[in-house]
């Protein structure tokens, strides 16, 4: 159950890192 929420974790910093650098990339 834990290396699932750690996977979720991750994902979610992985889209939210994404975004930042779709961000940075636009500026």
């Amino acid at each position: 159950k834990v290396l699932k929420v750690v996977k979720v974790m991750l994902r979610n910093v992985e889209k939210l890192l994404t975004k930042v650098k779709v961000l940075i990339g636009r500026c």
